[in-house]
């Protein structure tokens, strides 16, 4: 009987496979709960491997990602100065909210105790320190605006319209004007940067975090400083760099 379940077997598992084309395979991939497999987590995949679960997902994502990048530099760029501002802080609000959630609170295990009202107060009071100092740096780093019309070899009222314009850009400190240097070029067609105005708009910050900004080395830009890519032509390229930075850092 034996011998006759073993033929009965083996002419079963012939005919199965014999004039039938192969069946495409069947995976089923899923997360073990204990000794079983959930159903809820399986993944049928027929006739290709199994792939990670949300690969194609977290590409859609990373390319809408983009999109609403991309649309919000051309907002910026396009927008006054007023509206500047409202779309960036906006911006900046849902991010956070998004980051930690509306009501959520840190991991103190994680990040540690909240600072108190005390700590808060003092790094502010640091901060405001900080942005006095550059301020007085700066004031020494300018020029009056007889001066930067003597450079400009023009007219005192010339420049004051430039800087209504926003081609310059200036420090008011009491009733006198004060040009910050890194703008004015020799080699320029004007004695000036070109598209100060543009970069102005876009960078989250005033004139004395722009000017700090103007002369340091930009990741955004590579390691180079973006008054230095401007005199090489590459207004562009700082525009979409000072759009992207935050007003928290400035």
């Amino acid at each position: 009987m034996s011998a006759r379940k073993a033929s009965g077997e083996g002419k079963l598992a012939s005919s199965s496979s014999a004039g039938k084309a192969p069946s495409k395979s069947k995976t089923y991939v899923g997360l073990k709960r204990g000794k079983g497999v959930a159903a809820s987590s399986l993944i049928r995949s027929e006739g290709r491997p199994a792939h990670p679960a949300g690969t194609r997902a977290a590409t859609e994502q990373d390319a809408s990602i983009e999109r609403a990048v991309s649309q919000y530099r051309r907002m910026l760029r396009g927008a006054g100065r007023n509206d500047r501002v409202r779309l960036m802080e906006a911006v900046s609000a849902e991010t956070e909210t998004a980051r930690v959630g509306p009501d959520a609170e840190l991991d103190e295990e994680l990040w540690g105790a909240a600072p108190t009202p005390a700590v808060v107060a003092a790094a502010r009071l640091e901060a405001t320190r900080s942005s006095f100092s550059s301020r007085r740096t700066l004031e020494s780093q300018s020029v009056t605006r007889d001066d930067a019309a003597e450079l400009l070899g023009i007219s005192a009222q010339a420049v004051t319209d430039h800087l209504q314009r926003g081609d310059l850009v200036g420090l008011k400190v009491g009733t006198r004007w004060l040009l910050p240097l890194w703008q004015f070029d020799a080699n320029a067609s004007k004695g000036f940067l070109p598209d100060v105005r543009r970069v102005a708009l876009a960078f989250p910050g005033g004139v004395v975090s722009l000017s700090r900004w103007m002369v340091e080395p930009s990741p955004q830009l590579g390691g180079h400083r973006p008054r230095d890519e401007m005199t090489r032509g590459q207004v562009e390229a700082v525009v979409i760099a000072a759009s992207s930075l935050t007003a928290a850092g400035w």
